[in-house]
């Protein structure tokens, strides 16, 4: 997507929608409709109004690296706090997988797992129990969904920023450690600014550390508990 189109669909989405409130919502007040595939929908405009403040904007990763080639296979999660806006999203992106690059040991299997990805909640509403609402969103899907994909074994796997691996433990995903812990490209968190020549400020920034969870959803799709060497986890 190119950058031109991707500013004008996010700048547009955010000024058409309210300011976040100050009263934090409940989770009665969250919502979170059955996802899309694809990016031809207003839900994945609903999608980057949230990626983009989360990653462009506090992490840096570059615009127009955001926007990938998985989004277009992926079915996209949006939570709305009531009564319509975007407070946080996630993806899933169903097989198969190849190696990851900057993983360690490759994960066991055929890449015949799903990927959450793209997991992000704007500022104002972290700690309100999006993010929990948008996996058990996602968890109910694939177990009522998930043969839609031929090849899903049932597993779910997250590269998870290692400073919020607690969230995802609590949200029933395992660390496999032998995948190691690695810097994702592109993901850096802010350490503080510094001065240049000239007057100008830079940003010192630090790559964020990631690790691979896994979460089991449909147990009858695995062979054997031992193939994630004792990282499955059933639910």
């Amino acid at each position: 997507m190119p950058n031109d189109e991707l500013r004008e669909i996010t700048g547009s989405t955010q000024a058409s929608r309210p300011c976040p409130t100050t009263s934090p919502p409940q989770m009665s007040q969250l919502t979170v409709p059955p996802p899309i595939l694809g990016k031809a929908d207003a839900l994945f405009t609903d999608a980057l109004a949230v990626r983009v403040p989360v990653f462009v904007v506090e992490q840096s990763i570059p615009l127009e690296n955001e926007v990938d080639t998985d989004d277009d296979r992926s079915w996209h999660f949006v939570c709305y706090s009531s009564p319509s806006t975007p407070v946080g999203t996630l993806r899933i992106v169903p097989p198969p997988h190849s190696h990851h690059p900057s993983e360690g040991q490759p994960h066991d299997g055929n890449g015949g797992h799903v990927k959450v990805g793209r997991f992000a909640t704007l500022k104002e509403f972290r700690g309100m129990g999006v993010g929990r609402a948008l996996v058990e969103a996602a968890v109910r899907w694939l177990e009522s969904e998930g043969d839609t994909m031929e090849e899903w074994d049932g597993r779910v796997l997250a590269h998870a920023q290692v400073n919020v691996k607690g969230v995802w433990e609590r949200l029933g995903f395992v660390v496999d450690e032998r995948m190691g812990v690695w810097d994702e490209e592109g993901i850096f968190r802010e350490l503080g600014f510094f001065e240049v020549k000239g007057g100008l400020m830079g940003r010192l920034l630090k790559g964020i550390d990631h690790c691979g969870m896994w979460r089991t959803v449909r147990m009858e799709y695995v062979d054997s508990m031992e193939s994630v060497c004792g990282c499955i986890q059933e639910t």
